[in-house]
């Protein structure tokens, strides 16, 4: 969660400057698109160095790389809340419950985009594949949440349409978020079963719960 922080201010200082290259006017789809691909790549990044720091150069389970990209995210959105938006300082507390959904996106976020430095054995273009799909889904998503916070005057027209397409856009982000975690919990209880020892003796294969009984030898001495 520390990282978060460490990474927020590089972010912001890329997004800036890329928004102006060339002498630009930033958009409210380029300022979007800039924040999504640059912060979910950071937090991607930051899951990456904290799981090969406490799994080595294997890196982490899938349930930990989401976890860590979680916790870098939410880091993230704390600073920039207390940065960002100066509310804090005059109204306190009380404008903590509308930064609660904003800290609860990144989170979400974090953990879809981190997914990918999970390990999965020999790097290959099918794991580089499924690692850039799920970086570019929650680049996607955040850019799509910051596109609507920006009021476009075409969603303007409707009321409460910008409420309603942030909404819609978190609720698929927490079931793509728990959906990886179930997927990566699944992968590693199997990964698990497959690294466990022969049973010897039948009890010890009830006694650990075996799924499948014929795997174990039989004891021809009960």
């Amino acid at each position: 969660m520390l990282l978060g922080p460490g990474v927020f201010p590089v972010a912001g200082w890329m997004e800036d400057g890329l928004a102006r290259l060339g002498g630009a006017t930033p958009t409210p789809a380029s300022i979007a698109t800039l924040a999504g691909l640059i912060e979910e790549s950071g937090k991607f990044a930051a899951a990456l160095v904290v799981g090969v720091a406490f799994h080595g150069l294997r890196g982490p389970g899938a349930r930990a790389a989401v976890a860590y990209g979680s916790l870098v995210g939410l880091g993230m959105a704390a600073l920039e809340s207390a940065t960002y938006h100066h509310k804090w300082l005059a109204e306190g507390w009380t404008f903590l419950p509308h930064q609660i959904p904003r800290l609860y996106a990144h989170m979400v976020l974090g953990g879809i985009a981190a997914w990918g430095a999970r390990r999965g054995g020999r790097l290959s273009a099918t794991r580089a594949f499924r690692a850039t799909v799920a970086l570019a889904t929650a680049a996607a998503l955040h850019a799509a949440l910051d596109w609507t916070a920006l009021a476009p005057d075409l969603l303007l027209r409707v009321p409460g349409a910008p409420n309603s397409v942030q909404v819609a856009l978190v609720l698929a982000a927490t079931g793509l978020y728990g959906l990886l975690f179930a997927r990566g919990a699944e992968r590693e209880a199997k990964g698990g079963a497959r690294r466990s020892p022969t049973c010897p003796r039948v009890s010890e294969c009830v006694s650990l719960d075996a799924p499948r009984m014929e795997s174990c030898p039989r004891d021809r001495s009960l």
